[in-house]
């Protein structure tokens, strides 16, 4: 197998060790270098320590509470200081440490205060005078003390260089730029359009800054996230980042009620969500924060990228061959998920998850690690995640992408070819393309499709669909008629069953359900769907249609080979 990537102020008497940096105290004791801070808000105390290696401190022993209480009292006695307590959601709400470890509320500092209550708005934790903590308003402005371990130094951080229009974040090496206010669906789409993907929020500060953005455009507002309730009444990253941490207000959102699926963050700081994570109707209208990586693609530009090397997105057939990509994966991109060539499609009569060489993917390989794949009505691709684990994603997320060919295999040149003026010629397939000239039922745009000697558009290969995508939803004249699906060349055959009308082999099928209807139908011919609203589950899939409705057709014929 062969891969590529396509890839301070001190204590008085305290020793500073040389371990610790200039302006750091050390405690032996705690393993940790500290550090003093100029007085702010909680959420850019933080970010001022993450810019050293560091968090807001934590207190892990009653050692090294003793040990702050000293460096508070010989700098600034009588004043609070932050530490960092933060409420956040892991397996439950409750308060956390900055590096996410629990916080012990059985332990002796919290005896003076009383232990916290998460119902309550104050959802950052001070350090009082008196030595005690106790929660506080998170843009109450106070000293803070940074916490990292002996020997740690500050990260080179960069901030990544972004598009014009976009802004990048040094804390995800991401680019982001906001949406108009609009809903959830079109948020996403507008994000799509843009090789984009509604924001994930993987990180405190990564979420601090998508509210500091959206906060100097309009000030107390809410923004859209890249996140859906499934089924199971829990959130999930729509580009398929790992759900670690959420930032929910008091306790995991309520069960599902059929209208607040869709994730929404505030920038109110006058209510009890400020900052945090709250369920939002899908059809309200926010702006929405859109995220891309840099270098990274969708799913469906990386396969593209990989077909031009002669490869394809990778298989994994072994544990071995899992492992390999896995060393890969750490090797150039430690810090980031790749796609993989798993994707939802229909071979025959089974919709299951295949590589995109055509074999099945077995579930029961232990890069699953027991979460094995299904049909998932939105997410149709696989990515492989930082940690080695392999999950299905939204295939419009941006991410970088592992390719896989036989050694020894070289690439075919491909060659575009020439067509017809007003056609559009693809490198994958060498046919030539075109959309009819208006909106009509798919018997008429047929006739329009033969009347220039050209056939109803079938589609053979997943490239090539996304070829059709591509450059016929681009087209002035798809924007022009706003149209948001297009009739392919097929028609249900008399056993129930498409075909295709310029009798090539029905091969490949990516269906938005489970398959088309066996009987009883009058749906019995095919739209493909480029743009939706709000509805993940048809884009870029096709689904049976009444042939009396209307859409734009595309119509296919041979190109012209380069001399």
């Amino acid at each position: 197998m062969s891969g590529r990537l396509v890839l301070a102020l001190l204590v008085a008497g305290a020793a500073i060790a040389e371990d610790c940096e200039d302006g750091w105290a050390v405690s032996k004791v705690a393993g940790s270098c500290y550090k003093m801070i100029n007085g702010q808000s909680f959420w850019d105390a933080e970010a001022e320590c993450a810019l050293d290696g560091a968090h807001l401190t934590s207190i892990l022993t009653d050692e090294e509470n003793q040990f702050i209480d000293d460096m508070v009292n010989t700098k600034i006695p009588g004043k609070e200081i932050w530490v960092g307590g933060y409420l956040m959601t892991k397996a439950k709400t409750q308060f956390h440490w900055m590096d996410e470890t629990p916080i012990d509320m059985n332990s002796v500092i919290w005896k003076k205060a009383g232990q916290p209550d998460i119902t309550k708005w104050e959802h950052c934790i001070r350090k009082n005078s008196n030595g005690s903590l106790e929660q506080g308003f998170c843009d109450a402005l106070y000293k803070g003390i940074c916490k990292r371990p002996i020997g740690q130094v500050a990260p080179k951080l960069e901030t990544p260089l972004c598009d014009e229009g976009w802004e990048g974040s040094k804390w995800s090496g991401s680019c982001y730029k906001l949406t108009p206010a609009s809903k959830s669906g079109a948020a996403n789409e507008y994000c799509l359009g843009l090789n984009a993907t509604l924001a994930s929020a993987n990180s405190f500060l990564e979420k601090e800054f998508i509210l500091e953005k959206a906060k100097s455009v309009e000030k107390d507002t809410d923004t859209w996230l890249g996140a859906k309730r499934g089924a199971d009444g829990v959130f999930t990253w729509n580009d398929g980042s790992k759900w670690e941490t959420g930032y929910w207000n008091s306790d995991l959102p309520e069960k599902p009620d059929n209208t607040k699926n869709c994730l929404l963050v505030c920038n109110h700081l006058s209510s009890a969500t400020a900052h945090r994570y709250f369920p939002g109707d899908c059809n309200t209208e926010h702006m929405g924060m859109c995220k891309k990586m840099i270098d990274g693609t969708t799913f469906w530009a990386a396969e593209g990228k990989c077909v031009e090397e002669g490869a394809h997105l990778t298989s994994i057939l072994t544990d071995e061959e899992n492992q390999a990509i896995y060393g890969l994966m750490q090797k150039n991109i430690p810090n980031y998920d790749a796609w993989v060539g798993g994707i939802l499609m229909t071979r025959g009569d089974n919709t299951q998850i295949y590589w995109m060489d055509g074999t099945p993917v077995d579930p029961n390989m232990g890069l699953w690690k027991g979460i094995p794949p299904k049909y998932d009505m939105e997410r149709f691709c696989v990515q492989k995640n930082k940690d080695g684990v392999m999950q299905q994603s939204l295939c419009g997320a941006q991410l970088k992408g592992i390719c896989k060919r036989p050694i020894g295999h070289a690439p075919v040149p491909l060659v575009k070819p020439i067509c017809d003026e007003g056609w559009k010629g693809s490198k994958f397939t060498g046919s030539c393309y075109r959309l009819t000239g208006k909106i009509t039922k798919s018997g008429d745009a047929q006739e329009e499709c033969f009347a220039a000697d050209a056939q109803p558009a079938s589609v053979l290969s997943f490239l090539e669909k996304e070829f059709i995508l591509a450059s016929i939803f681009n087209s002035d004249l798809a924007k022009q008629a706003n149209t948001t699906a297009v009739w392919l060349g097929a028609r249900r055959g008399t056993n129930g069953k498409f075909e295709w009308i310029d009798q090539s082999k029905w091969d490949n099928a990516y269906w938005s359900v489970t398959g088309p209807s066996t009987s009883g139908t009058d749906k019995n011919c095919l739209v493909l769907f480029g743009k939706v609203d709000n509805d993940a589950t048809i884009l870029h899939r096709w689904a049976e249609h009444d042939c009396g409705g209307t859409a734009m057709g595309v119509c296919k014929k041979p190109g012209k080979p380069k001399a």
